[in-house]
């Protein structure tokens, strides 16, 4: 039976010899040592073994899993090893169609925000589940509140970073005030298997005047920055409906300031139409 040395295997199966010493004492290959010269030989086997192995590893097998997968597994554990990993790349897959679907958007937006910020137009906001707290700057979640935030942060790019003004705020009738929080949007809620649970809020699929606002680092959120959507509706025959969401786009640095993209999507509903129910 033919031997093949370390450089001549190596050529073979295309990894380096550094490779092929690592895998031997991973438990991969047990080529045989020659006790007079003490070279590595390897047999014919040896190479199905390591390209077996390579197979296994371009899957994203760990060289654990190879090992196990080349030495120890029957026929039905290689196939559920196989489903299991299927799994995870289908998981895999979504996540990174998610990330792309961000990466898309985001861009786009960006592309665009400078002839975007005070320009409104209108769309349609898809329905989302939320979890805020605090009022303004400051940021205030109870116990339950936090473990959906945590649980929810994993799902990034999904969720929104985004701040909430009520209906009154946004108007005037009550003093002006916001507050941070999360939010998913139904379809991805349900992608990823939430369930409803206090303190969530829903807010359900709304026309709403869409703008982007611009602010400094150092200033606050106040009335002003929204004065033209407020405009903008009594002009157009429209009244604030809801709760305004918006959602941070970008902080872009432009000779020495630091600016702040935000999105503020207005629910509205025609002056003498019925008001649209509060959130749950």
């Amino acid at each position: 039976m033919k031997r093949y040395r370390i450089g001549e295997m190596a050529d073979l199966v295309g990894l380096p010899t550094h490779v092929l010493r690592y895998y031997e004492d991973q438990g991969l290959v047990e080529p045989r040592k020659d006790r007079e010269n003490n070279y590595r030989y390897y047999a014919p086997v040896d190479g199905c073994y390591l390209l077996a192995g390579r197979m296994y590893r371009s899957l994203g097998f760990s060289v654990e899993e190879t090992r196990a997968l080349l030495n120890e597994a029957s026929d039905a554990e290689i196939s559920a090893k196989l489903e299991e990993r299927l799994a995870a790349v289908d998981l895999e897959m979504r996540r990174l169609r998610q990330i792309r679907r961000a990466l898309a958007s985001t861009e786009e937006c960006v592309k665009r925000i400078k002839d975007s910020i005070g320009v409104v137009r209108m769309i349609r906001r898809p329905a989302l589940y939320r979890v805020g707290g605090g009022i303004n700057n400051e940021v205030g979640l109870d116990p339950a509140a936090q473990r959906i935030v945590k649980r929810w942060l994993s799902y990034l790019p999904s969720v929104l970073s985004c701040y909430l003004v009520e209906r009154g705020a946004f108007v005037g009738e009550e003093p002006f005030a916001f507050n941070w929080g999360h939010a998913l949007t139904e379809g991805d809620f349900a992608a990823f298997g939430e369930s409803f649970a206090r303190p969530m809020r829903h807010y359900p699929e709304a026309e709403c005047a869409y703008s982007i606002i611009e602010k400094e680092d150092t200033e606050d959120f106040r009335p002003e920055h929204f004065r033209f959507l407020v405009d903008y509706l009594e002009a157009e025959g429209l009244r604030c409906s809801g709760p305004c969401i918006g959602s941070t786009i970008c902080v872009s640095h432009d000779r020495g300031r630091e600016l702040t993209r935000f999105s503020i999507a207005v629910p509205v509903e025609r002056t003498g139409a019925e008001a649209c129910p509060e959130p749950r």
